[in-house]
């Protein structure tokens, strides 16, 4: 499965749809693998002019690089950040 490097972090991901469609990014729940958002649902939003992302949040699923102490953060403030790292990673490599 492909993954980008962030903040010394390598988080996974899964792309459905054109590469060529608008981006929507999936983001799962805190504590949730990107799984969670079914096969068939990010098909149907495929089927319907998307380019689909979901990955892996902090910590689950296959991240690696992940740090065991962190320094006080909102989880809305690091949902942002990786939201932003990941779709531009993702749309820097066509």
């Amino acid at each position: 499965m492909p993954n980008v490097a962030a903040n010394g972090m390598h988080i996974e991901y899964e792309e459905f749809g054109k590469r060529s469609d608008p981006p929507l990014l999936l983001i799962m729940g805190l504590g949730a693998q990107m799984i969670l958002w079914r096969d068939d649902f990010c098909q149907q939003l495929a089927a319907h002019g998307y380019r689909v992302v979901r990955f892996d949040n902090r910590d689950v699923g296959n991240v690696e690089g992940w740090p065991m102490v962190l320094p006080p953060i909102e989880v809305q403030e690091v949902n942002d950040r990786l939201a932003t790292q990941s779709v531009e990673k993702i749309t820097q490599n066509p």
